[in-house]
């Protein structure tokens, strides 16, 4: 067994090395694909995860181990250390899921109280209205486009990554940035509107 983790944690400081070094797709490609699954399934330990909150917090998890793999001071200990940003992460979106619904709650019961229909609809109507005007504010053109595509043109993430010349996991992690653009911009609204209201 100790033998097993020292050959994996070498063919992970390998791997590693070229990635900083070289920027090597490739090395980030085996990388990701040795450990996505291991993610995957630590994810769903937590109660209250879906899977397609897990599938999503998987991207957004190796977005950050990549960003940050310059800063591990020890690559072969490369599993380890992505097991603690997995920890961290999912806590951390089961914190903002929990204060999310919190919130939308507080908002429906301040429309209730006022005579103002509290429904799912009028919910969805005024995300779709934060999305339009979040995407005409977005200063990166790639990342505009990329949205457009999929909330304004409607098309599915694969068409959008052969349109654009990327991969399918580029384009999630991109929706991925936006949606949660979205859903911050939406709660401040609606903490606002609870403090005009009060």
């Amino acid at each position: 067994m100790v033998g097993e983790s020292y050959i994996s944690g070498s063919a992970d400081e390998t791997l590693i090395r070229r990635i900083v070094g070289e920027g090597s797709e490739g090395s980030r490609r085996e990388l990701y694909d040795r450990y996505v699954g291991r993610v995957f399934s630590q994810c769903l330990v937590y109660r209250g995860l879906s899977r397609g909150e897990a599938e999503d917090l998987v991207q957004e998890i190796f977005l950050a181990a990549f960003s940050q793999l310059h800063t591990l001071r020890e690559p072969a200990r490369f599993g380890s250390w992505l097991a603690v940003i997995t920890r961290n992460r999912c806590l951390q979106h089961l914190q903002r899921t929990a204060r999310a619904g919190a919130a939308e709650r507080s908002y429906e019961k301040e429309y209730e109280a006022h005579g103002a229909p509290a429904d799912e609809a009028l919910m969805r109507e005024r995300e779709i209205g934060i999305v339009h005007e979040l995407i005409a504010a977005v200063p990166e053109a790639e990342l505009r486009r990329t949205v457009e595509l999929f909330y304004i043109e409607g098309l599915p993430c694969e068409e959008i990554a052969r349109t654009q010349g990327l991969s399918v996991t580029a384009v999630t992690t991109r929706l991925m940035r936006f949606r949660a653009r979205v859903q911050r911009e939406l709660i401040r609204r609606v903490l606002e509107l609870r403090s005009h209201h009060g």
